[in-house]
């Protein structure tokens, strides 16, 4: 039933583009860079624990270093996309971009960039059980993950538009 409730909110996301005519409301008290560090400890915390209990990789220290790579490349990328134009600090894109209302489009991303960089750097040569079941787990953990923050972002920030 939770994989279900995860796939709808998943489908069929609440999103609001924080751009110029976007406000956060004050009935929620909370923004998505509130919830932004919250979001990379518990997302660290998922996939680390997920690596090596599950996938078994043996390797604590390497695991978590893996994990903390993968993950700074995936929440940096959209990031250096809109820098593009103009550099602000983090804080400015967290409030001002649609890239981190987590949707599907945000899965994608986050498995394009994080399976491999933590499967090229946990993988085991000539250990095939442990490869398959370790591509599966990073997959899975990067599920959970992004489900698990998308819920949670879009049950406790609350936007309205303004200006139309």
């Amino acid at each position: 039933m939770l994989l279900i409730a995860c796939a709808v909110a998943l489908a069929f996301p609440a999103v609001a583009f924080a751009n110029s005519s976007w406000w956060w409301t004050w009935e929620s008290l909370l923004k998505p860079s509130d919830l932004f560090p919250i979001a990379v400890a518990v997302t660290l915390a998922i996939e680390m624990l997920a690596v090596e209990l599950i996938a078994r990789a043996g390797r604590p220290l390497r695991s978590f270093l893996t994990v903390a790579a993968a993950n700074l490349f995936s929440f940096g990328a959209p990031i250096l996309v809109f820098a593009i134009d103009e550099i602000h600090p983090l804080s400015w894109y967290l409030e001002h971009q649609p890239i981190y209302l987590v949707g599907p489009l945000y899965l994608v991303m986050t498995l394009a960039i994080e399976v491999p960089i933590m499967y090229a750097l946990l993988y085991r040569d000539g250990d095939k059980p442990y490869n398959r079941k370790l591509l599966a787990t990073i997959i899975g953990a990067n599920v959970v993950t992004t489900a698990l923050v998308a819920i949670i972002e879009q049950t406790l920030c609350f936007g309205t538009m303004h200006g139309f």
